[in-house]
């Protein structure tokens, strides 16, 4: 927010000086602002279907062999279950 209030501020102060017209420097800027905008959530949608720049997610330790199918069922069973699991890693790591 104060990126775009400052970066508008500026753009505001520069059509001025190129201008030297209030009414033409904030049409500027109000058409400047509203397609910042646009292009922002358009840009925004296209970079969440790309995979650049993105890790692979590590596996979730509820997935593997120790799990029935279909996975832990309850808090009770992914407490009683994942907590040996980190003591024996602890144990091995050291």
């Amino acid at each position: 927010m104060t990126y775009r209030g400052t970066s508008t501020i500026l753009l505001a102060a520069i059509s001025y000086f190129i201008t030297g017209q209030w009414l033409e420097s904030l049409a500027v800027t109000l058409t400047f602002a509203v397609l910042a905008t646009v292009l922002f959530y358009f840009n925004d949608r296209a970079w969440e279907r790309t995979d650049w720049g993105r890790k692979a997610e590590d596996t979730p330790i509820t997935t593997g062999s120790r799990f029935p199918s279909g996975g832990p069922q309850n808090a009770s069973y992914v407490a009683s279950e994942l907590i040996p699991l980190r003591h024996e890693f602890l144990e091995e790591a050291s």
